[in-house]
């Protein structure tokens, strides 16, 4: 609610009915005006037709499932888990043949992978994508991906598929 300062500290067990009905009413109106905001730049973008035919339609759907759930099977979901946790020890296990990785080295941290991939020495030597606010190599997701695309890029070029 608008009216409350820290959500986190706040006495909601007792919040007085005019205190509640005046937060209500703010946020009601803060979200009307957002509406209008954002309608106007929808119409603006050509983006109208979308949020109607595919959007709007799909929100009972998801409205449905914000209260009621969604039926999951168990069993599935831990036949799933066990095949992707397979495949990441598979994965793990590939990634040690190469000689840069040491067997020391923990591949889930960021920070070591960045040091094989660009700063060590004995490491991979690649030039990184991306750089952090701190001027480090960026490991995040979408440098991974942007390196992964320039080392296939590099590949099909070196095979004569580019």
């Amino acid at each position: 609610m608008l009216t409350i300062v820290n959500p986190e500290t706040f006495d909601w067990a007792n919040i007085s009915l005019t205190d509640c009905v005046e937060g209500n009413a703010l946020d009601t109106i803060c979200t009307l005006d957002l509406y209008y905001i954002f309608k106007e730049i929808i119409e603006s973008n050509g983006q109208l037709n979308l949020l109607e035919n595919l959007v709007s339609k799909g929100q009972e759907v998801f409205t449905k499932i914000e209260y009621q759930g969604v039926d999951v099977d168990i069993s599935e979901v831990d036949r799933i888990d066990e095949e992707l946790s397979e495949l990441l020890v598979t994965l793990a296990a590939d990634l040690y043949e190469f000689k840069e990785i040491r067997e020391d080295t923990n591949i889930g941290s960021d920070m070591q992978m960045a040091e094989v991939l660009f700063t060590n020495e004995d490491g991979f030597g690649l030039y990184p994508p991306m750089r952090t606010d701190g001027g480090e190599p960026a490991i995040n997701i979408d440098s991974r991906v942007l390196l992964l695309n320039q080392i296939k890029m590099e590949l099909d070029s070196r095979n004569g598929k580019a």
